[in-house]
């Protein structure tokens, strides 16, 4: 055989075997499983609501990629089906509107090969990832009647509520809390009810529940289920962790904590409070939690207001600014807050007592009136190497009647870390002291660490971001993109309608954002004034974010201010006539015309350490749910029913997939039982106001609806990619090279017939094709 034959054989064989490792030849019809295409179980699975323990919305795979994700494509639908309780479970809420179960605004988990989503009504149900065949449903059994005093004995709750933004997964079960303040799990395999603890809300210490009282607008009760997220597990500690806060939003509610128990005894072992007691008042537990603790309070000029108001507070008391969203926003530590305004923490909660609002009523003095926190939110990450925990609280309840809460109110509107070995608070940031106009710091929180510092990231409601140090609550940086004229996201003061009908009004905007007490001078002032109007201003993130390791993705919504009127002067004491929250109307509704639907939203890349903006991506569209990050590639819900795939390396859209019915919950990603990377999504459930009229159906104003049960709808690479213009120019480029020196070898070998160059060029071509493929089938 001489050197010419031997050459081109060879050269044959390795084309052949490039072929068959490429896929082109035919294999055998054997499944792959996801180890055999190089996916660890980080990759392949997306265990819990914010894909792992820290809450960073972040899949390392890159499979699905920012090079191929335009090729996404779908490969099943899973609808859900409607119950006939969906239509009885529903309550009433202090809004005015009844809330339904029907529907899911769970993220879809994935876990070996499966997804579950859950519904308002606690139905579970496991899905072959593959196919999208139904594997079991499990039906949460509800009690028959809804009398509370019936069907929940004594425990201090409100009806159930149907609104739940997730589940988790470990211990090979399916995790979420249910009415009765109980935790439940529910084997991954069977869906069977294997495990249950509760109620968590029972006999807590500091929660009067006083029959005499009763509770005409929430006050000592919890929301039935404590939260409307998930437990948290600490595998190192034998821990489960939950969160029980406040009745509902807008209502006042029961002493807010976070408890951890024994997962296997069930037994508890400590329970952080981070609200007062409502009975009997500590006047000095805001100064002790400030002695005990590192804390830390953020605000423009030592005071709080809304974006874009004229009105301040300083030295000589309220005053009128020149301009709009021009301040300074800084962060203080507790021994700069006492120092600076010594009354601030004194008499936390407390109406009645010196330095703050006299009622006339039997309360004064007696009751930490609010002291409850609206709802518990969001993913509660815990520190690998310290075992601090971290989760984020929110808004001081009543949301719109301040009378019976004076102080700063911690600790709402808070990032809280806590000790999981001793249940002690460490240290908190509260973003927003007092707030009148609902920004609590919502969703997931988020730990990290970038080379040797630990980064806890937060984003609140009021659209500001802050990047703290793990260790101590220390900002490293804080971001609002509401203090720079120059950013993209509009305002809400940039809508005609934003405003009060005065926005000159400087008495009733100070006495909506105040800080500290004596603004307006006296009680009869202030409920003459202002106490039965509520201002929600439509600047905010209701959305989970995401950290790839490098760069924290935070999404940030504006629109018009809704500013509402209670049917029922708010400022009589509990248990008296007009106490609780009643029907509210939007004063400013007719003002608004068609900006009523008018929304914007942008994203923002933020480097976890420096705070620097990498960049932004804007649209003039809302959004609610989340956003998580893979393969280069920035995943976004849209309301208008999109998937918005963008460039996580440079902001810049890459493309949409439209769905056709709008999104108001993350997606996800994970691998099927063959090992084929999937990215899902799921529509349907609650309506939100948020998104005007654009959102699920018609909503005629602020608020929501009647939900709709939706489906789960999983998007995946085709089976071949399209090659592009751009590849086959660059293949016959690099044959042509390949062909040249094949060529030129031979011409020093000695002369060579032309049969012999036409199969050393078919073979050269060969083997470059299919070096592309099997790179490509590597990638995908």
């Amino acid at each position: 055989m001489n050197q010419r034959t031997l050459f081109i054989i060879l050269g044959t064989i390795v084309s052949i075997f490039l072929l068959i490792s490429s896929g082109l030849v035919t294999q055998s019809p054997m499944l792959k499983p996801a180890e055999a295409q190089g996916l660890t179980r980080e990759m392949r699975n997306w265990e819990f609501q914010n894909h792992n323990r820290y809450g960073t919305n972040h899949n390392p795979q890159t499979v699905i990629n920012k090079d191929n994700v335009q090729h996404l494509e779908l490969k099943w639908i899973y609808p859900l089906p409607d119950s006939s309780d969906a239509s009885t479970l529903g309550w009433e809420s202090a809004l005015g509107r009844v809330e339904r179960s029907e529907g899911s605004e769970t993220p879809p988990l994935i876990v070996d090969g499966f997804a579950y989503v859950m519904t308002g009504y606690r139905t579970i149900f496991a899905i072959d990832a593959a196919t999208g065949q139904q594997v079991w449903i499990y039906n949460h059994e509800f009690p028959e009647e809804q009398d509370l005093s019936a069907a929940q004995g004594d425990l201090p709750v409100r009806p159930w509520s149907l609104h739940v933004h997730g589940i988790n997964y470990f211990e090979g079960r399916i995790w979420f809390y249910a009415p009765g303040c109980k935790v439940v799990g529910v084997d991954a395999l069977t869906g069977e009810k294997t495990y249950e603890l509760g109620p968590t809300c029972a006999n807590v210490p500091g929660n009067k529940n006083d029959p005499a009282d009763n509770h005409p607008a929430g006050e000592g009760l919890y929301r039935d289920p404590c939260s409307t997220h998930i437990p948290q597990y600490n595998p190192d500690a034998r821990q489960i962790i939950v969160n029980c806060a406040g009745a509902s939003e807008g209502t006042w509610g029961g002493r807010p904590f976070v408890a951890a128990y024994n997962i296997d005894t069930k037994q508890l072992l400590w329970r952080n409070f981070y609200g007062p007691p409502r009975y009997p008042a500590e006047p000095g537990w805001s100064e002790e939690l400030c002695r005990n603790s590192i804390g830390w309070m953020a605000g423009a000029e030592f005071t709080q207001r809304a974006s874009g108001s004229l009105a301040g507070w300083g030295d000589e008391g309220p005053f009128e600014r020149a301009t709009k969203n021009e301040y300074s926003y800084k962060y203080w530590s507790c021994d700069e807050v006492m120092e600076k305004c010594p009354e601030c923490l004194a008499n936390d909660w407390i109406p009645g007592m010196p330095n703050n609002y006299k009622t006339g009523a039997v309360w004064d003095g007696r009751f930490a009136g609010g002291s409850g926190i609206s709802n518990a939110w969001g993913h509660m990450p815990i520190d690998p190497e310290t075992g601090l925990l971290f989760f984020g609280t929110a808004q001081p309840g009543p949301d719109w009647n301040e009378t019976f809460r004076p102080g700063p109110n911690l600790c709402t509107n808070c990032v809280v870390a806590v000790d999981t070995a001793t249940g002690d608070t460490k240290w908190w940031m509260q973003t927003w002291a007092h707030d009148g106009i609902d920004v609590d710091c919502n969703m997931n929180t988020l730990w990290g660490k970038v080379g040797d510092q630990r980064v806890v990231m937060k984003t609140c409601k009021s659209g500001i971001s802050v990047g703290l140090d793990a260790d101590t609550g220390e900002p490293l940086w804080m971001w609002d993109p509401f203090s720079v004229p120059t950013e993209p996201l509009k305002r809400p003061e940039e809508f005609d309608c934003s405003a009060p009908a005065n926005p000159m009004d400087l008495a009733l905007l100070t006495c909506l954002n105040q800080w500290c007490d004596g603004v307006l001078g006296s009680y009869e002032n202030r409920k003459a004034n202002c106490v039965n109007v509520g201002l929600h201003n439509r600047y905010m993130s209701e959305s989970d974010q995401a950290f790839d390791g490098t760069n924290y993705i935070t999404s940030v919504m504006s629109g018009p201010s809704y500013v509402f009127a209670a049917n029922t002067l708010r400022g009589d004491p509990p248990g008296g006539t007009g106490s609780g929250v009643g029907v509210r109307n939007v004063i400013n509704w007719p003002d608004m015309g068609e900006t009523s639907n008018i929304r914007n939203n942008t994203v923002y890349s933020i480097n976890a350490v420096t705070g620097e903006i990498n960049w932004s991506w804007y649209r003039a569209e809302s959004h609610r749910g989340g956003i998580i990050v893979s393969g280069d590639v920035v995943y976004q819900n849209d309301h208008m029913g999109y998937l918005n795939l963008v460039d996580a390396t440079n902001g810049q859209l890459i493309e949409r997939k439209h769905v056709g019915q709008p999104l108001t919950s993350q997606p996800t990603m994970g691998a099927d039982l063959n090992g084929d990377m999937k990215v899902f999504t799921v529509f349907g459930g609650a309506k939100h106001g948020v998104h005007g009229e654009r959102g699920v159906g018609n909503i005629a104003g602020p608020g929501g609806g009647a939900n709709v049960p939706g489906a789960i709808v999983a998007w995946g690479l085709p089976d071949e990619l399209p090659v592009t213009q751009e590849e086959l120019q660059a293949a016959e480029d690099r044959a042509d090279q390949a062909e040249m020196r094949a060529q030129q070898a031979e011409a020093e070998a000695g002369a060579i017939s032309p049969i012999s160059y036409v199969a050393i060029g078919v073979s050269v071509v060969l083997v470059v094709v299919a070096g592309i493929l099997f790179s490509r089938k590597r990638n995908a």
